[in-house]
């Protein structure tokens, strides 16, 4: 099907409430841009423009309570169907740089800051709130990161520390299309 799609993202910017805009520092040097984003991604004008919205976020400060009130604000506005995207790894050092050394995170946990972070909480709030599609089910084997694959292509499945790399999202895209039984391509 042909559809419109909008990229409404900035780095380091969650979808939030303006209840929740103290979680931003006053030394994020994108916060202002970043209440203002959300002001307007968040509003009922911005969301009836779509019949899907779909949520990739990595948590740190910001955690699952903050992300259900803009859920709400999102259910309460807008009949779009949500999909969220759960987390996969993120690391503590780049990829590039284990690749280097030769250290695979799945063998070292030190260098993993998070695996699936929220997987379960997110799991939990999606019924009747989203489709939740797990990247933990695709890239891995079970709850052990050691079950996960860490490469596609001969590539390492990132180059930082968490973003998938053109071989990674070209492998979970067509998952996504099997997972919509044909419904995108």
């Amino acid at each position: 099907p042909n559809y419109h799609y909008t990229v409404s993202e900035l780095g380091g910017c969650p979808p939030m409430m303006p209840t929740d805009f103290s979680l931003l520092s006053i030394g994020y040097p994108a916060r202002e841009e970043c209440i203002s984003l959300n002001q307007e991604r968040l509003s009922a004008e911005f969301l009836n423009h779509y019949e899907y919205i779909v949520i990739n976020v990595l948590f740190s400060s910001y955690h699952i309570e903050h992300f259900e009130r803009a859920i709400n604000q999102i259910q309460a506005v807008s009949d779009a169907e949500i999909i969220v995207m759960g987390n996969f790894i993120e690391l503590n050092m780049d990829m590039a740089e284990l690749v280097f050394l030769g250290i695979d995170p799945r063998l070292n946990p030190e260098t993993v800051n998070s695996f699936a972070l929220f997987e379960d909480e997110l799991r939990a709030l999606s019924e009747n709130h989203y489709s939740f599609i797990s990247k933990k089910d695709f890239f891995c084997q079970g709850d052990d990161i050691r079950s996960c694959t860490m490469n596609f292509n001969g590539v390492p499945f990132s180059y930082d520390r968490h973003h998938l790399n053109i071989e990674a999202s070209t492998a979970f895209s067509e998952y996504l299309v099997e997972l919509s039984n044909g419904n995108f391509k």
